[in-house]
């Protein structure tokens, strides 16, 4: 699945404003994240799944916890968007990400999340070597954890009927591997770039 990294310039006057962020092509769509899905008979959420039943297919066909990237000149976020009224991302909420190895990457979020459509989202701020850690190693699963209600969701890069980004969890694996590493290479590329433009003052 192809996957480019783009400009945006987020701001209205300011330089430093631009971001580099990361498309997935799946035919004539493009999306800003990886959807992954709940590990649907996974004895872990057998009771979260059970009570969050509407949310899920074929009552709600997109149902999924996206996952995406931004990267400023001096700042990278992790994305994530979450389709699930039982999972809104908010602020106190985890994401954790598992490893090979039993390595996990926790991530919580201090910011208030946002409504996108139909999507809650939320970001964490991640340093270069966390990008390059996820570049470099298999992303196994997820937990999303709702703090205040005191429930997780397991999932991960399962198979899914209706998303053309992926047919297998390998290959939803690399994906995500390739994002984290395409935009790390982007930013510097792009920042590199940036940074060595003249610069005018006004009046000059």
């Amino acid at each position: 699945m192809p996957i480019q990294s783009f400009v945006v310039n987020e701001g209205t006057s300011e330089f430093e404003r631009y971001a580099v962020k990361i498309a997935i092509h799946a035919g004539i769509h493009q999306d800003e994240f990886i959807k992954t899905f709940p590990f649907y008979h996974n004895a872990r959420n057998a009771s979260v799944l059970a009570a969050m039943k509407e949310e899920l297919p074929p009552f709600k066909k997109r149902s999924y916890l996206g996952i995406g990237f931004t990267s400023y000149p001096y700042n990278n976020y992790i994305q994530f968007y979450s389709t699930y009224k039982s999972f809104l991302l908010k602020k106190g909420d985890k994401v954790i990400l598992h490893f090979e190895d039993k390595v996990k990457m926790e991530l919580e979020f201090f910011y208030a999340n946002k409504s996108v459509g139909f999507l809650s989202s939320n970001v964490c701020a991640i340093k270069d070597a966390d990008l390059a850690f996820l570049s470099e190693n298999k992303l196994l699963s997820w937990q999303m954890v709702n703090q205040e209600k005191n429930t997780t969701l397991h999932g991960g890069f399962m198979y899914h009927e209706g998303n053309k980004q992926y047919v297998s969890e390998k290959t939803g694996q690399n994906m995500f591997r390739k994002m984290a590493q395409h935009i790390l290479t982007s930013k510097n590329d792009v920042f590199t770039s940036q940074s060595t433009l003249p610069r005018y003052k006004a009046g000059a």
